[in-house]
Order: structure tokens, then sequence, then C-alpha cells
């Protein structure tokens, strides 16, 4: 069997040229769409991972924890992991991250320190 060739139906589905079942290809198209997660680079350690694996933290006149992820304002992500913290703090990627000037790294590390027992808890 060769490659079969196919069309753009209406609404964008898929439809096969050459009168096959169509159900599987949109089958495993809507299957596709239900996995995708949005990803985001840790500002530690600079590998991706899923956005709900990631601890975001913004800026409100000071780091803050936005723990539903909607706060306003450019935000970075963390790994859930002390390591990440303290590699971020050292790398001064906090304030890089979230284009801030004067970042004190004891209070980033306060504020979200304190944050990540509560995440591993749960």
């Amino acid at each position: 069997m060769g490659a079969i060739a196919r069309k753009r139906g209406s609404f964008g589905s898929a439809q096969l040229l050459d009168g096959g079942d169509c159900a599987q290809t949109l089958i495993a198209a809507d299957t596709l769409a239900d996995v995708h997660q949005p990803v985001r680079t840790c500002i530690g350690c600079r590998t991706r991972a899923a956005k709900a694996g990631l601890l975001r933290i913004a800026w409100q006149d000071g780091v803050v924890v936005d723990a539903s992820q909607t706060a306003p304002g450019r935000g970075a992500y963390l790994h859930r992991r002390a390591e990440c913290l303290q590699t971020a703090i050292k790398r001064r990627a906090v304030g890089r991250a979230l284009r801030v000037s004067t970042v004190d790294p004891t209070a980033v590390a306060a504020v979200v320190g304190a944050y990540l027992p509560q995440m591993v808890e749960k």
C-alpha cells in the first residue's frame, strides 16, 4: 500500500482521496490535540518541560510565586527543585528572565524557597 494522498475538506478536516475510511485519520488528529501541552524552559537548569510541571514566578513590586500562572506581566519558570532555584540565583537568571535590573537574591530565595516544600508535599 503506497502513500495515500489527502485533501483538505470543509473546516480543515482531512479526507482520503481513495475513498477510504476518514475516521482513523480524524481520530488520530484529535488524540494528538489532547496530548499537546505548552512547553516552557526552566531558568535554573535550562531544560524544557511541560508548563504544568513548572513553578511560575512573576514580578509585582518584588518576586512573587504565581501558583495560578495567571498573574499579569512577564513571568519565569522553575522546576520545583531547590537545585534549580540555587542555579538560577547563582547565574542571576531571575533578573534577566523578568527583565528587572535589581533583584535581591536573598528575597528570591526566601519567597520561592518557602514555596518549594509546599509543592513537594502535594
